[in-house]
């Protein structure tokens, strides 16, 4: 029987891919488990676990987390382009710093928008060096 997961991308934190996985099962009617790209990498033994059988439901940079693991199907959204690594983190970078920068309020009045905004900087902020170290 297959099940569903979510794989954050390379700025989500765990708590921003378990809010993102929360609205895809209200929205699915169906349960999801989320683990963000950082988790997925650092922890190759329990993605593996989590995407066997699963149907996936990737965002950037999570699309490489679940390379040689073995879903049921991928579903990925924005996923990474042939790129060469250091411009896309710097793009990541640059974005990152972008939405810092701006006054969150004048980009959405949704509350659960912010939330995801201000989780990414902070996600950025916290674990860049490991996260791109990943993308080599």
């Amino acid at each position: 029987m297959s099940h569903n997961l979510l794989v954050g991308g390379f700025a989500s934190s765990e708590r921003q891919a378990k809010r993102v996985a929360d609205v895809l099962a209200a929205r699915q009617d169906e349960e999801f488990a989320a683990i963000s790209f950082r988790e997925a990498m650092s922890d190759r033994e329990r993605l593996e676990r989590m995407a066997r059988g699963a149907d996936v439901v990737t965002h950037s940079a999570g699309m490489l987390a679940i390379r040689g693991t073995r879903p049921e199907s991928i579903t990925a959204i924005a996923p990474p382009v042939p790129v060469w690594a250091p411009l896309l983190a710097a793009r990541a970078i640059a974005s990152g710093l972008e939405f810092a920068a701006t006054d969150t309020r004048r980009c959405t009045d949704d509350k659960e928008v912010t939330k995801c905004i201000e989780d990414a900087a902070v996600e950025l902020a916290l674990h860049l060096p490991d996260n791109l170290r990943w993308l080599r």
